[in-house]
């Protein structure tokens, strides 16, 4: 059997097929490449933005490059500095989370949109330190998240 060769600095969702038949497909995120079924590699054309800093009230845009609207989008949060119990690299998906509550002029959250072009993150306008509530990793006590200690990581899916 062939080895299997990965490029020495690849980029973030590039893909390879392997002399094995498997496709792999390169997270920067978690620095690694990750194994894909044949089955989604050949039906799934996918965009990862690079990791964003969370600012309240910004607006954040990533031209996606693939060819048309997705017909998929996530929005993960990702773990860079301890809080909750929750370790570095640690992901939580808020691809549905908003929160208004306009009687204490308070927006959490954000909302991730697209159209053919690109990938659209717009946060909440909350002031504070913190944008998204979620909770402690083994306690369940409400955890206020402390937007210095996560990042947000887009991905875009277009399904043939």
């Amino acid at each position: 059997m062939a080895a299997m060769i990965f490029p020495a600095a690849p980029a973030d969702g590039d893909t390879i097929l392997q002399p094995n038949g498997k496709t792999y497909i390169y997270n920067a995120a978690k620095a690694r490449w990750e194994f894909v079924p044949a089955a989604i590699a050949a039906d799934v054309t996918q965009f990862i933005s690079p990791p964003t800093a969370i600012v309240p009230g910004q607006t954040t845009t990533f031209a996606h490059g693939l060819g048309a609207a997705p017909n998929d989008l996530k929005l993960f949060l990702e773990c860079i500095s301890t809080e909750g119990g929750w370790a570095v690299g640690d992901r939580m998906d808020f691809s549905a989370y908003q929160r208004d509550n306009d009687t204490a002029n308070q927006r959490f959250g954000a909302v991730v949109a697209s159209n053919t072009t690109d990938v659209i993150i717009t946060m909440g306008n909350l002031a504070g330190g913190f944008s998204f509530l979620s909770y402690e990793k083994n306690t369940g006590v409400m955890l206020f998240m402390d937007n210095t200690k996560w990042q947000m990581i887009a991905i875009a899916r277009l399904f043939a």
